[in-house]
């Protein structure tokens, strides 16, 4: 509880605390990837409306790229392929 009795605050799941749990052994290899192939990821890049800013502003995809040993290569390309855009017919 916090210093005036309330409840802290919950955060949001986020892509590193699945790669975190997988890897101390709180979810199996499964359910790290059904999590991570479903999840709704976005993607870094400078602040909206201002493509020219020198700021770089984080997604939950960066998370993935950063992974490091926390996610083998097969499976950062399985992300790849299940994250692309899907081509559409014009």
């Amino acid at each position: 509880m916090g210093p005036d009795g309330s409840l802290p605050e919950v955060r949001e799941r986020t892509p590193r605390e699945v790669l975190l749990r997988h890897a101390v052994g709180e979810i199996d290899h499964e359910q790290m990837m059904a999590e991570l192939e479903d999840w709704d990821y976005t993607f870094g890049g400078p602040p909206e409306g201002d493509p020219d800013a020198d700021v770089y502003i984080r997604g939950s995809w960066d998370q993935i790229e950063r992974a490091g040993d926390l996610l083998s290569d097969a499976d950062y390309q399985r992300l790849l392929e299940v994250t692309a855009p899907v081509p559409t017919a014009e």
